[in-house]
């Protein structure tokens, strides 16, 4: 959404409510990490890739609702209310999922790989939402590529709760031989 104020502007509304729209979107992930943060200290034994399953379809829905409320006006903040919450939402489970399933010795270069990562695809997503711009004449192709992704990553994280939940039953099917295995000490009595 780096490109909200000129998305609207071109579609005829003022530059002064395509940025309160930018305004509303940043309240939002503010909220949106905040519901993360309660979320994760309520159910801390959950692993954060479940709550991915609903984050990321909440993603696709923001970017659908972008593409047809942009025509409206004023739903546009309903829209940006939607996407601020679930990118803040991504933004604080990202790094909980990777010190669930990182090793913890190397959480530190997990979430700096992480980091990378977002700040790489912030810096594209910026030419990539231009060029979409100058071939189309607007940005609906980069929202329809967003709801793709979202859908995408989604899959993806089923495949890691799947391969996580295996190593999991992996590791206590391990101790409980180990347990089984050794002695009990018997006592004198």
């Amino acid at each position: 959404m780096w490109f909200l104020v000129d998305q609207m502007t071109s579609r005829g509304y003022t530059q002064h409510f395509a940025t309160s729209l930018l305004s509303v979107l940043g309240f939002a992930n503010l909220v949106g990490r905040i519901l993360g943060i309660m979320v994760k200290l309520r159910k801390h034994s959950c692993l954060a890739v479940y709550n991915m399953f609903y984050v990321c379809p909440i993603l696709a829905v923001a970017h659908v609702l972008v593409i047809l409320l942009q025509r409206l006006g004023r739903w546009m903040y309903a829209a940006c209310t939607v996407h601020g919450v679930a990118f803040g939402l991504l933004n604080v489970f990202a790094p909980v999922i990777i010190y669930d399933l990182s090793d913890k010795d190397k959480f530190q270069q997990a979430v700096s790989q992480l980091n990378l990562t977002f700040g790489v695809a912030n810096l594209l997503s910026n030419f990539i939402g231009g060029i979409i711009r100058d071939i189309y004449g607007n940005y609906d192709m980069a929202y329809k590529l967003g709801v793709t992704a979202a859908i995408i990553v989604t899959l993806g994280f089923v495949i890691i709760a799947k391969e996580t939940r295996k190593r999991d039953m992996e590791r206590k099917s391990f101790i409980t031989e180990y347990n089984e295995q050794v002695t009990k000490y018997k006592s004198i009595n």
